[in-house]
C-alpha cells in the first residue's frame, strides 16, 4: 500500500540544531546567560517558544535580545546550514508521496530546504503550524498535510527528532519514527526520544533508510 512519508525538518532533515545551539549559547554568554552545551541541549532543544524556561531565560535578557539572536541565527543557517548527513540520498530514493510539516514558519522551512537543496523533493508540499490552529504536540499540521494529500492518517508515516513531535504523530493516530541521527544528539536527548515509544527507533540515518526503504 502507498503511503505518505511525513518530515519534519529542523533536526530531522537539516543540521539546523547544531547551529542554533552554538549561535545562541555565544549570544546569551554576552549578556551574562551561561550555559554548557549539553545544558543547552538538554534545556532548549525542541522546547516551544512559548515555554516557561524560554520567558524566564530571556527575561533575564535585553528586550531585544530575541530579535537579535534570531538575526544572527538565520545569517549563520545562510552560510553553513547543511542536510543531516545522508538523507538527501535517503530522501530521493523513496518510492512513496513525502511532504514536509514543521512548527516552524513557512518562510523558513522553505528557505532551509532550498539552501541544503531538498526544495527538489518536495516541492510545494511543504506545511507549516502557521497554516493550523495548534502547533506540535497537537495533531492538527500532520492531519493538515495528510488531508492535503489525501491519505488517511493510518497511512501516514511520521518522522521526527523531538519529543512535541512524536506526540503529535502519536495524537494523530500515524506511525512515528523517532529519529537520533542529526548533529546535535546528546546520550540524553536519545533516550528522552526512546522513552516516547515511537513504532520505531532510528539512531542513525543507516537505520532510517534500511527502516524507510523496506516499507
Amino acid at each position: 500500500m502507498k503511503k505518505l512519508i511525513i518530515f519534519d525538518c529542523d533536526g530531522t532533515l537539516v543540521d539546523s540544531e547544531v547551529i542554533a545551539t552554538k549561535v545562541f549559547m555565544k549570544y546569551w554568554a554576552s549578556h551574562g546567560v551561561h550555559f554548557t552545551e549539553d545544558e543547552f541541549k538538554e534545556k532548549f532543544i525542541g522546547v516551544g517558544s512559548n515555554s516557561p524556561i524560554i520567558s524566564e531565560t530571556f527575561a533575564k535578557m535585553p528586550v531585544n535580545a530575541k530579535e537579535e539572536g534570531d538575526k544572527i541565527l538565520h545569517e549563520e543557517l545562510q552560510k553553513n546550514l547543511t542536510a543531516v548527513e545522508g538523507m538527501t540520498k535517503l530522501v530521493s530514493a523513496l518510492k512513496h508521496d513525502i511532504c514536509v510539516a514543521s512548527n516552524s514558519s513557512l518562510n523558513y522551512v522553505k528557505a532551509a530546504l532550498n539552501k541544503t537543496k531538498l526544495d527538489r523533493y518536495f516541492g510545494e508540499h511543504v506545511y507549516s503550524a502557521e497554516q493550523v490552529k495548534n502547533p506540535k504536540p497537537s495533531p492538527d499540521l500532520f492531519l493538515y498535510a495528510c488531508t492535503k494529500l489525501g491519505y488517511e492518517p493510518q497511512d501516514c508515516l511520521v518522522i521526527e527528532d523531538s519529543p512535541s513531535g512524536v506526540k503529535a504523530a502519536q495524537n494523530a493516530n500515524m506511525q512515528v519514527v523517532s529519529f537520533s541521527g542529526a548533529a546535535h544528539f546528546i546520550p540524553s536527548l536519545e533516550e528522552r526520544l526512546k522513552s516516547l515509544n515511537a513504532n520505531w527507533h532510528c539512531s542513525n540515518i543507516n537505520e532510517l533508510e534500511e527502516l524507510l526503504l523496506k516499507i
